[in-house]
């Protein structure tokens, strides 16, 4: 199944919200054109102060500023409409047709990374191999029922900004879990249930006589992650 956004979207929509706001700065704003060079000067100067609050107010203040002056500009709203309706719309159709994450057990591997979409694990059985997944918007499920090989110790490791990551466990299997998000839920089973804001949370389920372990890492912006044992 084709990707949500694909590169020629990506490029088209940053090359007409470049267009629009040069359009709108020089020929009809030209006072913005001050704003955003201070945002521009906060921000390279809230780099000599990383450490300190002075620097991450000096950052915030800069992003506020050039939020605000392309954010005035109505061609940037109308394009940023557009953008997010063609994302909703092809959003919904990925919901219905996943796409299926690449299982690949060559010595050398090379996968696409497909930023915007909903995926899954194979719905046949498959042979697993180590999962590392970085992903931008849409929903992440990973069926390890299905999987033909797991090892003592397995590893899935998602990186994403927006979206529920899904991960169904066999029974009797430990789930070892590292999450964090700056807003987002953890779900184990029924016996773990806790909300992250902008903190890091770790789980760790009995162990069994099998002695698997199933490492879970998974960081998002905005996202929930859900341990399933089935």
């Amino acid at each position: 199944m084709k990707q949500l956004v694909s590169t020629e979207i990506l490029i088209t929509f940053i090359i007409l919200l470049i267009i629009s706001n040069l359009y709108y700065l020089f020929f009809l704003k030209t006072g913005m054109i001050l704003v955003l060079l201070v945002g521009m000067l906060l921000i390279y100067s809230s780099q000599f102060y990383k450490k300190k609050l002075r620097g991450l107010v000096l950052l915030w203040i800069g992003i506020v500023l050039i939020a605000f002056g392309m954010l005035s500009n109505p061609y940037t709203l109308i394009l940023l409409f557009s953008f997010l309706i063609i994302l909703s719309l092809r959003y919904l159709i990925a919901r219905r047709q996943p796409a299926v994450i690449a299982i690949e057990n060559n010595e050398l591997q090379v996968s696409e990374q497909n930023w915007f979409n909903t995926k899954k694990t194979p719905d046949e059985v498959y042979k697993f191999d180590d999962i590392h997944l970085q992903h931008a918007i849409g929903d992440i499920m990973i069926d390890l029922t299905t999987a033909a090989n797991l090892t003592q110790d397995n590893v899935i490791v998602v990186h994403q900004l927006l979206g529920k990551t899904t991960i169904v466990v066999p029974h009797h299997y430990q789930v070892k879990v590292d999450y964090s998000s700056l807003y987002g839920q953890l779900t184990v089973d029924d016996e773990f249930t806790r909300r992250s804001k902008n903190q890091r949370l770790t789980y760790m389920t009995p162990g069994y006589a099998n002695g698997v372990l199933i490492k879970v890492m998974v960081s998002s912006i905005i996202g929930d992650l859900e341990v399933i044992h089935r």
